[in-house]
């Protein structure tokens, strides 16, 4: 679409034959009779196409034998309109037409303008019976587009038009498909109901979308929706339902990325009929779609997003993958809100939109806070004692996997990318049953000595648990903590070797590692040896100084020793 001024005057007989010509495929003719029947006030229109083996019997039309046996198609349209007087068909239908004998053929009339696309069709008549305020007449044009005025001696309510197209039978059986196509294009909203040979055509103006919004008012209706995943947006305008242009996602003039359809009896094409009229009306229906996208689209984008945050997934496969599928699609139009950067509509961004661990709701505004006041928010697919140690303390905890539609959101909201996986950041150790902290005792004890001869600053040695859901600690032999079991950062507690032996912290020993579980067995009738293997393994991936090496030996076949000679 691109806007447009006034159009040049019309001066010679050349701009007949572009109105004849004016759309891509002629049988596009039938808009503008439609059109024309709404501009009359009808109620209904109905379209047929039917075949004739012989000439109309008109007295204008000769006997043509060779043409009666080829027959004729007619493309009708019927109307319940005003119908035309005789004023209205010289002052406004014909006026880019010549009568028989007139010597005035370029007068223009913009009511014809539209119907002059008939001819199009290479007709050999175009026939048109309509009364009005009891005055009956039959326009007929012929071949050279010239027209007579006659009289009828019947009244007819409203308007007909008959398109004779010199055709074969089969000829007219493509005919009416093609004219159902373009009936279909072009009158799929038209506010009042349109037949296609008896085949209701016009629906109501909507968007087959999980998410749309529908705006009615006096002489105007839109609707705005985001696509379907995998579709790109578009766009369409109608006056009172008839199509005047659509296009795609490029050339959208609201948002791209949206469908929207509008319609507005102030719509109108430009006299050239390629264009919508960039006027005050246009500007207004566009700001009207505009606005309906960031107000009560939104709005209806985070309503059904928190009842789907609510919602329990259900158990049957395929009702499964719908509601995941639905969920795909409301976080994909949340991000497209929030990328948009307009002003989200009041209370939308408290809405839920995620939830935590605990199942706390958890929205937009939420998240905003938490990234201001502590600089960070924590995500983890599952909960977990950690995920709870952390909300206790008032750490922001989202639900969701990695890659996931929440996270999209959550990084859409975050382009800094400060959410961080709880594992990523943090750990806890679990405490031991009463039962087992017997098991341990003897190898935490022996490590306890062996750490404190060998001059480490250790304050202590307790076995826990490491691996837990979602545990990043949990390959690891040990980690150091002031005290045993709180929430502590992976980058406080994590080191190896000398560096672990030289805090003046707890020693946690890994109940859970397969190789410190076996130590622990050993260390039940070994328990020095036990212990200088746990050393060892600690400084696996650090440099172990041969001297200290030597020393933690000595140490160990000393202790040995005097255990044994007691």
């Amino acid at each position: 679409m691109q806007t447009t001024g006034a159009p040049e005057p019309l001066r010679d007989a050349e701009v007949l034959e572009h109105f004849v010509h004016q759309h891509a495929r002629p049988l596009d003719c039938i808009r503008e009779l439609v059109q024309n029947s709404l501009d009359a006030g009808s109620e209904e229109v109905d379209i047929r196409v039917a075949f004739e083996p012989r000439m109309p019997a008109t007295e204008d039309a000769a006997d043509e034998p060779e043409q009666a046996t080829r027959g004729f198609a007619e493309l009708v349209v019927v109307d319940r309109g005003d119908g035309m007087g005789r004023g209205v068909i010289e002052g406004r239908l014909t006026t880019l037409f010549a009568s028989v004998g007139d010597d005035e053929p370029n007068r223009i009339g913009r009511y014809g303008v539209g119907f002059a696309s008939v001819f199009a069709l290479d007709p050999e008549l175009v026939i048109i019976d309509s009364s009005w305020r009891g005055e009956h007449w039959r326009i007929v044009f012929d071949r050279e587009r010239r027209y007579t005025l006659r009289r009828r001696a019947r009244a007819i309510f409203g308007t007909v038009v008959r398109v004779v197209i010199p055709a074969t039978e089969d000829e007219t059986d493509a005919l009416r498909e093609r004219a159902r196509e373009a009936t279909l294009r072009w009158c799929r909203h038209v506010e009042v109901p349109v037949r296609f040979e008896g085949e209701a055509i016009s629906a109501p103006l909507e968007i087959d979308a999980p998410c749309s919004v529908t705006v009615r008012g006096e002489g105007e209706a839109l609707v705005v929706a985001h696509p379907p995943r995998g579709e790109s947006g578009s766009y369409g305008l109608y006056r009172a339902g008839l199509t005047l242009v659509e296009g795609d996602d490029e050339r959208s003039p609201a948002f791209r990325g949206i469908a929207f359809k509008a319609s507005s009896r102030q719509l109108d094409l430009t006299l050239t009929r390629d264009a919508v009229i960039h006027d005050v009306n246009y500007q207004r229906l566009i700001a009207k779609v505009r606005s309906t996208v960031e107000t009560r689209l939104c709005e209806r984008v985070f309503s059904m997003l928190e009842k789907r945050v609510w919602t329990t997934p259900p158990d049957d496969a395929e009702a499964r993958a719908e509601h995941e599928a639905l969920g795909e699609y409301l976080y994909d139009a949340a991000i497209w809100h929030i990328r948009q950067k307009h002003r989200l509509p009041a209370g939308v961004e408290d809405r839920a939109a995620f939830r935590s661990p605990a199942g706390l709701a958890i929205g937009v505004s939420a998240v905003h806070r938490a990234l201001a006041r502590r600089g960070v928010v924590y995500f983890e697919a599952e909960r977990s004692p950690l995920t709870d140690a952390l909300e206790d303390r008032g750490h922001l905890v989202i639900r969701m996997a990695p890659g996931s539609p929440e996270h999209r959101l959550l990084k859409a909201l975050d382009p800094g990318e400060r959410s961080v996986a709880v594992c990523e950041r943090c750990c806890m150790p679990l405490p031991l049953a009463d039962d087992a902290l017997e098991r341990w005792r003897p190898l935490t004890a022996a490590v306890a000595q062996l750490i404190v001869d060998g001059g480490g600053e250790i304050t202590g040695v307790v076995a826990g648990h490491l691996d837990y859901h979602g545990s990043a600690v949990a390959r690891d032999v040990a980690i150091t903590q002031e005290h045993f079991g709180e929430l502590s950062l992976l980058s406080e507690v994590r080191g190896r070797g000398r560096e672990l032996l030289d805090r003046v912290q707890l020693l946690v020993v890994n109940a859970d590692h397969p190789a410190v579980q076996t130590l622990a067995t050993l260390a039940k009738s070994e328990p020095e040896f036990a212990a200088y293997q746990y050393i060892k393994l600690m400084f696996l991936g650090a440099r172990l100084d041969p001297e200290l090496d030597a020393a933690f030996a000595g140490m160990t076949v000393e202790r040995r020793w005097r255990r044994r000679n007691r």
